[in-house]
């Protein structure tokens, strides 16, 4: 029952955390890594302009590195994410 009890606890600290827009202390959390992807990718389709072919680059570019999701969308900058965003993207093309 404590187990139950904590992990509905931790639950809700996450999701409050997602809803107020505050950084998660808890980056190993898989649902967690995959609601900062999700931001990240609804931020680049809305705000970027990318062709189609572009805006797959950037989601194969964030899935590729996860840690770029979290950067991305902290950068307060759109020129600065649009050239980190980039740089991510040129950086999987050249293994291709």
């Amino acid at each position: 029952m404590v187990t139950v009890a904590n992990s509905v606890e931790t639950a809700i600290d996450s999701l409050r955390d997602i809803v107020s827009g505050k950084p998660s202390t808890d980056q190993s959390s898989p649902h967690l890594e995959a609601t900062m992807l999700t931001q990240a990718i609804k931020a680049i389709e809305r705000d970027e302009g990318f062709s189609d072919n572009e805006l797959m680059d950037a989601v194969l570019a964030i899935e590729n590195n996860p840690k770029c999701a979290e950067t991305y969308l902290s950068l307060g900058s759109k020129g600065t994410r649009t050239l980190y965003l980039r740089h991510h993207m040129g950086e999987l093309k050249k293994y291709d």
